[in-house]
C-alpha cells in the first residue's frame, strides 16, 4: 500500500479517515488502520500527520461553533489539539469492480442519484462512505476507549463530506483557504441552567477532563452520591447530545456542578451506568421517570446493603451526608 503524500486527485470520488491523537499514538492501531483500508477495497489518496488548531476542529466539525453544544465543542477542541492527528484521504480501489454490484439492501447502495454506487462498478461517493463509516466502526469497538475518546473520525453527513475532503485534500496540503460549512445542528443543544454558564466555566471544566484523563485514566470519573435505599441510575444509548442530555441532568439536580454532571456522562460511558441520587424509593422512581420522560435513559433500584461489619472492624462516627432531594 503506498503512503505518498502527493495526491492522485483525478480519480475520486473521496472521503475521510482521520485518526486522533489518542489513535495516532497509540501502538497498533496505525498498521490495523492500513490492514482495515485494504480489505474494504479502498486505496490511499494521501495521508499526512497534522496538528489541529481550534479553527480547523471547526471546519471539521462546524455546528461546535453555533454555540448551541458549548460542552461538546470545548471537550473537542481540548482533545484534537491536545496532540498530532493522522490525515488520510481515501478513494475506492475499485472503481470499476463488476464483482461489487449495488446491494438493495444496503442504504448506501440504495440511496440512487450519481453518487450511489448504482449497479455494476461500485466505487461512488455513497460507497467510499459507506466502506469508511464500517472502519470507523471497527476501529472505535476495538479501540476505542469512550464515547469522548474514541480514535478515529469520519464524515458521514451527505453536507459535511465534500468540504471534509476539501479540507484535508487541498486546503492544508497546499495552504489554500478553505470555505466553512455552515451547519448550525439539528439535534437539541444546552438549555436552561447549562447554556447560561459562562464559557470561561465550560472551557476550564473540559480542560480538567482532559487532564485527569491524562493522569489517572477514565476509570477515575466516578460520581460521588449520598447514599441511599434506592438509587437512580443514569444509563447509555440514548441518541441526544451530550449538551442536551447534560442540561436535562442540571435541570433535574440543580445542585450538581458541571464537573459533577460531566463526571456522571463519563462514568456512564465507561461503566455503563451512573448513579445520580440515592434516596427513598418514590423520589428515586420519581427522578427515573422524569429523565426517561427528556429523552434519556434511567432506571431506579434498590440499593444492595453493605456487607455486614465484622467484630474489628472500625465504626465510622460521621454522620452520613442527607441527600438532595430532585428539583
Amino acid at each position: 500500500m503506498t503512503h505518498d503524500r502527493t495526491a492522485d486527485r483525478a480519480d475520486g470520488p473521496y472521503s475521510v479517515l482521520l485518526l486522533k491523537p489518542d489513535g495516532y499514538l497509540l501502538p497498533g492501531l496505525r498498521a490495523h488502520l492500513d490492514r482495515l483500508i485494504e480489505r474494504h477495497r479502498l486505496r490511499v489518496v494521501t495521508r499526512y500527520p497534522v496538528v489541529l488548531d481550534a479553527r480547523d476542529v471547526e471546519d471539521v466539525w462546524p455546528k461546535l461553533a453555533g454555540g448551541a453544544y458549548p460542552v461538546a465543542h470545548q471537550l473537542t477542541l481540548h482533545y484534537m489539539t491536545g496532540g498530532t492527528c493522522e490525515v488520510t484521504v481515501v478513494a475506492a480501489a475499485d472503481p470499476a469492480d463488476p464483482a461489487d454490484p449495488a446491494d438493495p439492501a444496503d442504504p448506501a447502495d440504495s440511496a440512487g442519484g450519481p453518487d450511489s454506487a448504482g449497479g455494476p462498478g461500485g466505487g461512488g461517493a455513497a460507497d467510499v462512505v459507506a466502506r469508511c463509516t464500517a472502519i470507523r466502526t471497527e476501529v472505535r469497538r476495538e479501540f476505542g476507549d469512550t464515547v469522548f475518546a474514541n480514535r478515529l473520525h469520519t464524515p458521514t453527513e451527505p453536507e459535511e463530506i465534500a468540504p471534509c475532503v476539501s479540507k484535508f485534500l487541498h486546503s492544508l496540503p497546499d495552504g489554500l483557504p478553505h470555505v466553512r460549512h455552515h451547519d448550525p445542528g439539528t439535534a437539541p443543544g444546552a438549555f436552561g441552567r447549562l447554556a447560561a454558564l459562562p464559557s470561561g466555566e465550560i472551557r476550564a471544566a473540559a480542560l480538567d477532563v482532559w487532564r485527569r484523563q491524562r493522569r489517572d485514566g477514565w476509570q477515575s470519573f466516578r460520581l460521588d452520591t449520598p447514599p441511599g435505599a434506592y438509587a437512580t441510575y443514569l444509563l447509555p444509548g440514548d441518541s441526544h447530545s451530550i449538551d442536551y442530555g447534560m442540561s436535562v441532568i442540571a435541570e433535574l439536580l440543580p445542585h450538581l456542578t458541571l464537573d459533577q454532571i460531566i463526571t456522571a456522562y463519563i462514568e456512564m460511558d465507561v461503566r455503563g451506568e451512573s448513579r445520580l441520587y440515592g434516596g427513598p424509593a418514590e423520589e428515586s422512581t420519581h427522578l427515573a421517570d422524569r429523565i426517561t420522560a427528556a429523552g434519556l435513559f434511567a432506571r431506579a433500584r434498590a440499593v444492595r446493603p453493605a456487607a455486614h461489619r465484622g467484630p474489628h472492624q472500625p465504626q465510622h462516627s460521621h454522620q452520613p451526608q442527607q441527600p438532595h432531594r430532585p428539583a
